[in-house]
């Protein structure tokens, strides 16, 4: 896992969700998770367990997941550094804008 430090703002976030909770209304939350994955056991593939650290395992449906990513990849396997951030040399689109578009 990686112990790379985060900017959060971890007050702001506790507030915003007191002030839904206080609401009473469904809502989605978007989670950031890292860890190592797995089946659980007899789901088909319907159930995951995600190993987060030596002490922390989270359990999900597989129909909850939005995106996921490899994290922490070895350089030689990305066109990028040690810790899988992009380098700029990955041989695409050179404008700086998303998609390759510009204006």
């Amino acid at each position: 896992m990686s112990d790379r430090p985060r900017d959060v703002d971890v007050a702001g976030a506790a507030a915003r969700l007191v002030e839904v909770a206080a609401e009473g209304e469904p809502v989605e939350v978007i989670l950031v998770v890292r860890g190592t994955l797995r089946p659980i056991d007899g789901s088909a593939g319907t159930r995951w367990r995600m190993r987060l650290d030596g002490d922390h395992v989270l359990t999900f449906r597989a129909e909850w997941v939005v995106a996921t990513r490899p994290v922490g990849r070895r350089s030689s396997d990305t066109n990028g550094d040690p810790n899988g951030n992009p380098t700029g040399d990955s041989g695409g689109d050179s404008s700086g804008e998303p998609n390759g578009r510009s204006g």
